[in-house]
């Protein structure tokens, strides 16, 4: 009693801010076959709406309720406060105690029919979970929130996170924000949000900056770097995705769109017809090899696993596994017809070898 109220930051909302990288989405899967109709051949029926049903799924974006306004919010906040009292003041384990008090009492009754207070105690409870050191319940909690109302939930995490750094003192405060850090980076990352991935990583150097945090700082000074080079390598690929819809016989463009598909993704059958066309001829060669005189038997295969071979002794960098492995993969392609013999053990020793060599199990 008369403690003052905790106001924990409120979520980030929609609209997501638009990283500098241009986004453009990874070539489409293969098609989901569509779900098969309930056992009387009828549709399925409508899951029940998530606003007053807290065992409902999670909506698709268009069937999302909208954030509660600022004053619906505030409505929301003194109803709140009425029912369950101040939070303010309290002990890390309290705050995580209070949090979960909120978290139940969002799904159930007239609670959970009210947009505003369901929402307003989803906010307050990840607020909570993140200040008493629960990050990773705080994250989870932005994910259900996520699940039923617009937020930006990527970015929402972030200013949770943020927050949580400038609060950190101790080691086993610093380690658990500079986890979770790395798995909101790889998040961004999956998603193409480099510059998002970025922002999080300085955040994460902050904390480091403390003396508790200064051994993990060299690792994720590494993750910067990597994900510079990430970002540096996508925004090629996409240069090159836009110069080959203006000219399919760019040679440059063929030669990085190729090796993106064959090298970094192992979509041969989609990169092989744009070395082909690319500026590289040593890779063009091959993939012509295999594109317009595929081996018609065991001799032809090991020629063309030998061209690789060659061509893998001559790669550096990130290029040399994946040429390796395909090398690997036209020897085995030969292996089960031969009989014992020079060209058997030839055979043998060049897959033991690509094997040691690249760690990977031969396909």
């Amino acid at each position: 009693e008369g403690r003052e109220p905790l106001k924990p930051k409120p979520l980030v909302v929609e609209p997501r801010p638009v990283d500098s990288t241009k986004v453009e989405p990874r070539e489409p899967d293969s098609k989901q076959p569509p779900k098969p109709p309930t056992g009387d051949g009828q549709p399925s029926k409508q899951p029940p709406d998530s606003s007053t049903d807290p065992k409902a799924t999670p909506q698709s974006g268009d069937q999302k309720l909208a954030v509660p306004s600022e004053d619906e919010r505030h409505k929301a906040r003194v109803q709140i406060e009425e029912k369950f009292g101040a939070f303010g003041g309290l002990s890390p384990l309290d705050k995580a105690r209070f949090a979960k008090r909120l978290l139940e009492a969002s799904k159930i009754g007239a609670t959970a029919g009210d947009a505003a207070v369901r929402y307003e105690m989803m906010d307050i409870a990840s607020g909570l979970f993140a200040e008493g050191g629960d990050m990773k319940i705080a994250f989870t909690t932005i994910d259900m929130i996520g699940d039923h109302y617009k937020i930006d939930t990527l970015t929402a995490k972030i200013s949770r996170l943020s927050s949580a750094a400038a609060t950190a003192k101790d080691a086993v405060r610093i380690r658990q924000i500079v986890e979770v850090a790395g798995n909101l980076i790889d998040e961004a990352v999956a998603l193409r949000r480099f510059d998002t991935a970025l922002r999080i990583v300085e955040v994460t150097l902050r904390v480091c900056q403390h003396p508790d945090g200064r051994p993990l700082r060299k690792n994720v000074a590494n993750r910067r770097k990597e994900i510079r080079k990430q970002q540096e390598n996508y925004e090629r690929i996409q240069t090159a995705r836009e110069k080959l819809k203006a000219d399919a016989g760019d040679e440059e463009a063929n030669l990085v769109l190729g090796s993106h598909f064959c090298f970094d993704e192992n979509n041969w059958a989609g990169g092989l017809p744009l070395l082909a066309k690319g500026k590289d001829e040593g890779l063009a060669q091959l993939a012509r090899m295999e594109l317009e005189k595929p081996p018609q038997n065991t001799d032809e295969e090991i020629e063309l696993a030998d061209a690789w071979w060659a061509m893998a002794s001559k790669a550096f960098g990130p290029r040399k596994r994946p040429i390796m492995l395909r090398a690997a993969h036209w020897y085995k392609q030969a292996q089960p017809k031969l009989t014992v013999g020079p060209i058997t053990k030839h055979v043998d020793k060049r897959l033991e070898t690509i094997a040691r060599l690249t760690e990977a199990k031969v396909e």
